[in-house]
């Protein structure tokens, strides 16, 4: 068992292993090949006046040499004293939740960081959920920013009629929902799986390669066989083909035969 690799219980709670892999695939054409794929780490933290979840994310480079690493964290904490909950901050302050993926935007990925911030505040149903704030400046698509959390059933007071700006309505950890419409274009693997298939498929390739190459010795085996003697390959060549038919037509020749024989006589 490796622990970082495997479930494990956190105050009696069954919990995803610490490391998982995220497979992502455009939400728009699900059944296409991934597009990109993010590791993701899970910690869980636990003081007799706090818990606390952080989660974070690194996308996998799909280059040779990967120049800047796009990562980030999702916050959550939890307060006995309070009894308060935080989505977006590992002290207890309010704030919001930032996703900086270039050209994954609008691919659930935030949706699923956040289900699991979500999730695990669920331990914890008559909690109060602390506000979060929204200002002007972060975010771009302000209206995709506020279904984000409108679909986890958090609602806000906006400020203006834009909904630039606002903060989150009074409410406790039972009414958020859970969100797994991101099941639909991603899949969250465990490293051994991860690996496994990995390996699976460099087998499989290295199989392919082998016998590709066995083909192209023949092929070049051939080649010099025609070269050195090209009559007897031609001969050759044509009788591999041909084979066949010419018994059949023997075949059918003697039958005819055969029949001439019999009539004549």
């Amino acid at each position: 068992m490796l622990p970082s690799f495997d479930n494990h219980y956190v105050d009696g709670k069954n919990v995803k292993p610490r490391i998982n892999i995220l497979e992502i695939r455009a939400k728009e054409t699900p059944d296409n090949p991934p597009i990109a794929w993010l590791i993701v780490e899970r910690i869980e933290e636990n003081t007799p006046d706090n818990s606390r979840i952080t989660m974070h994310y690194e996308r996998f480079s799909t280059t040779a040499y990967q120049r800047e690493r796009h990562s980030g964290t999702f916050y959550g904490s939890y307060s006995r004293y309070h009894n308060a909950v935080s989505l977006t901050s590992p002290s207890g302050s309010s704030g919001a939740v930032f996703l900086d993926l270039q050209g994954l935007e609008g691919q659930r990925i935030g949706t699923y960081l956040m289900n699991e911030i979500v999730t695990w505040a669920k331990r914890w149903p008559g909690a109060r959920v602390n506000p979060i704030s929204l200002l002007s400046h972060q975010a771009f698509n302000k209206e995709r920013r506020n279904r984000f959390y409108e679909k986890f059933n958090i609602r806000f007071n906006y400020t203006d009629p834009t909904h630039n700006e606002g903060t989150s309505l009074p409410m406790f950890v039972e009414d958020l929902a859970t969100v797994d419409n991101w099941k639909e274009n991603i899949t969250e693997l465990g490293i051994r799986e991860y690996i496994h298939g990995f390996i699976c498929r460099e087998y499989d390739l290295k199989c392919e390669n082998r016998q590709i190459d066995r083909r192209i010795d023949s092929l070049k085996s051939e080649l010099d066989s025609a070269r050195s003697s090209p009559v007897f390959w031609a001969i050759k060549t044509l009788w591999n083909k041909y084979f066949v038919f010419l018994i059949y037509v023997a075949f059918f020749s003697l039958i005819a035969v055969s029949i001439l024989s019999n009539c004549s006589t």
